[in-house]
C-alpha cells in the first residue's frame, strides 16, 4: 500500500471530498486529531475509513471501518475510538473480524449481498431478477452451509440439478451469479478463493430470432386493435428504436429532446452504465408527442400502482400478442434483434448499428455480422458488373 508520509488533515466531509485519487496504488491521509485514524483512497476514487494499530505482541494491523460514502466523519471517528479502545484492552479487531467472517453462513452472505451489494452495482430490474434466482436456486441448496465450506463439487451438484429441472442456460446464469456472490465474499474477507471461478458451463448459442416483415405486419395489426395502447406504444417504440424494454419502460420526459429529436438515456438506465444519446425517428417523435399531450407527469409510461411510478413489464401483453398473431418463439428482447436485423439488411454499417443499440463493445454487435451477407453479395456483384463492362 502506497503511503504518503506526513499527509495529515482534519478529516471532515469537505476535506475528504478534496482528496484527489492517486494515479496508481493507494494513498492515506491521517486525521490530525485522532492518532491511528485515517482515510485510504484508491486510484479508482474509492475512499474508506481505516484505523492502524499494533497488537500487544507488536504486529501492525489495518482495519477498514467502512466507505466514506456510507459513514459520516463523526460516525467513523466514533467507531475508530471504540476499536482502538479494544486494542488498548488487548483486543485485535482484525483477527476477530476474520474469525467472525470465517463462520459466516451462506444465508447471511446472501442477505448481505441482496441488501448491500446489488443495489450499488446493478439496475433495479437486475436486482429483482438476481434476487429471484438466489431465492429459487442458491439459498435452498447452499443457504445452510458456511461460506468457507462451499466447494466446487457443491456448485457442480447445483449446476446439474438446475440443468435437469430449469435448463442449461438457467444453470449457467446461476453459476455466474454465484461466482459474483463469492467474489464479494472474498472482498469482505470471508474466503480467499472462489470455487465458482471459471467453472465449466454449458455451451450457448446466441439467439438469432428476428421477426420477418410479414410477422411484423401481423404484430402491428394486433397491437393497433388492442385496447391496451400503453403497452402497444411500448412495442412500437421498441421496434422504432431498438432499445431494451427496461429503457423504454423507465423513459422520462426530461430525457426527450423534441427539438433535436434525441433520447438521452442516463447511465443509470442503460446496461453498459454509460450515457447513450439515441436519435428518434419521425414515427417515434409522433408517438411521443401524442403521449405527451395526454400525460404531463414525470414518466412516459406511468403506472398508478407501481412502486416505481412507471410500467415495469409488458410480458403478459406481449405473450398475448404473439398468441393472437401466431408468432412462435419470440421474446420481447427479440424486437431489439429485429431492429438490428432490419438496419443491417438495409446496408447500415455494423458500427452504426452498434451505435444505435448503445453497444460499448464491438464484439456484442458482431452477432449481427451474418446479416450482411446479402448487402455484401450485392456489393460484390456490382463490382463484378463494372469489371465485365470494362472488358
Amino acid at each position: 500500500m502506497k503511503k504518503v508520509a506526513g499527509l495529515r488533515a482534519k478529516l471532515t466531509k469537505t476535506a475528504i471530498d478534496k482528496i484527489a485519487p492517486p494515479s496508481a496504488g493507494k494513498i492515506i491521509v491521517w486525521d490530525a486529531d485522532q492518532a491511528g485514524f485515517g482515510v485510504v483512497v484508491t486510484a479508482q476514487g474509492v475512499k474508506s475509513w481505516i484505523i492502524n494499530y499494533r497488537t500487544r505482541d507488536g504486529r501492525q494491523r489495518r482495519l477498514v471501518l467502512g466507505r466514506c460514502d456510507r459513514l459520516t466523519a463523526d460516525q467513523a471517528r466514533t467507531a475508530a475510538r471504540a476499536k482502538l479502545a479494544e486494542v488498548d484492552l488487548g483486543g485485535d479487531p482484525v483477527t476477530e473480524r476474520k474469525e467472525t467472517r470465517a463462520r459466516l453462513r451462506m444465508a447471511a452472505l446472501l442477505d448481505q449481498y441482496i441488501t448491500d451489494e446489488m443495489p450499488r452495482r446493478k439496475r433495479a430490474s437486475t436486482v429483482r431478477l438476481h434476487t429471484g434466482q438466489i431465492e429459487r436456486y442458491i439459498r435452498p441448496h447452499l443457504g445452510g452451509m458456511a461460506v468457507a465450506e462451499v466447494s466446487r463439487e457443491d456448485i457442480r451438484a447445483l449446476h446439474r440439478r438446475i440443468t435437469d429441472n430449469g435448463g442449461a442456460i438457467t444453470a449457467n446464469r446461476m453459476v455466474s451469479l454465484l461466482s459474483a456472490i463469492l467474489s464479494y465474499a472474498i472482498e469482505i474477507g470471508c474466503i480467499t478463493d472462489n470455487p465458482a471461478f471459471r467453472f465449466p458451463r454449458h455451451s450457448e448459442q446466441p439467439r438469432r430470432r428476428y421477426l420477418s416483415l410479414e410477422e411484423i405486419a401481423r404484430v402491428m395489426a394486433d397491437i393497433n386493435a388492442s385496447p391496451a395502447q400503453d403497452s402497444a406504444d411500448v412495442v412500437r417504440l421498441l421496434l422504432f428504436t431498438g432499445a431494451r424494454v427496461g429503457e423504454v419502460l423507465s423513459m422520462r420526459w426530461d430525457n426527450i429532446d423534441f427539438e433535436r429529436a434525441v433520447w438521452s438515456k442516463p447511465a443509470s438506465a442503460t446496461k453498459q452504465k454509460r450515457d447513450h444519446h439515441a436519435p428518434l425517428t419521425d414515427d417515434a417523435l409522433a408517438l411521443l408527442r401524442a403521449r405527451r399531450r395526454a400525460n404531463a407527469g414525470e414518466w412516459v409510461f406511468p403506472a398508478r400502482y407501481s412502486p416505481t411510478g412507471h410500467l415495469t413489464s409488458i410480458r403478459v401483453f406481449w405473450n398475448q400478442v404473439c398468441k393472437r398473431a401466431k408468432i412462435a418463439d419470440c421474446h420481447i428482447h427479440d424486437l431489439r434483434h429485429t431492429f438490428a436485423s432490419l438496419a443491417a439488411r438495409q446496408g447500415v454499417p455494423l458500427q452504426v448499428v452498434g451505435g444505435l443499440l448503445g453497444h460499448s463493445d464491438h464484439k456484442t454487435t458482431s452477432r449481427y455480422l451474418h446479416l450482411y451477407d446479402d448487402p455484401l453479395r450485392a456489393g460484390a456483384a456490382a463490382v463484378a458488373g463494372i469489371i465485365k463492362r470494362e472488358k
